[in-house]
């Protein structure tokens, strides 16, 4: 945030106040929010391995990242990555929960720091 700050030419308390009297959310809330926004994607589109997403998203290791995935998210950035490999007809698709990253994206807002 600082360096966000820095860019504007602000400083970081009042990037802060601002972004926040912006945005609707503290510059924070939103970058973690975010960076999970991402990482669902990625869980869902890409092969990259949980070391690689948590490297790629500066987290010092996928240990911290799965936990930080998990806590926002609900579930376990495994979970996620399997469920995206489901076929279509598999019988247990319908038994796991269905992750929108619209539907994540509202309603873990308030758990991201």
């Amino acid at each position: 945030m600082a360096a966000l700050a820095d860019h504007v030419g602000m400083s970081r308390p009042a990037f802060s106040a601002r972004f926040t009297q912006l945005v609707g959310e503290p510059a924070m809330y939103y970058a973690v929010r975010w960076k999970m926004q991402a990482a669902l994607t990625q869980l869902q589109q890409t092969d990259a391995s949980l070391t690689e997403l948590a490297m790629r998203l500066g987290y010092d290791s996928d240990t911290a990242f799965s936990r930080a995935f998990k806590r926002i998210v609900g579930i376990a950035p495994g979970a996620v990555r399997r469920k995206a490999r489901m076929q279509p007809g598999d019988a247990n698709a319908q038994s796991k929960s269905n992750i929108s990253n619209s539907d994540f994206f509202l309603r873990r807002a308030s758990s991201c720091v």
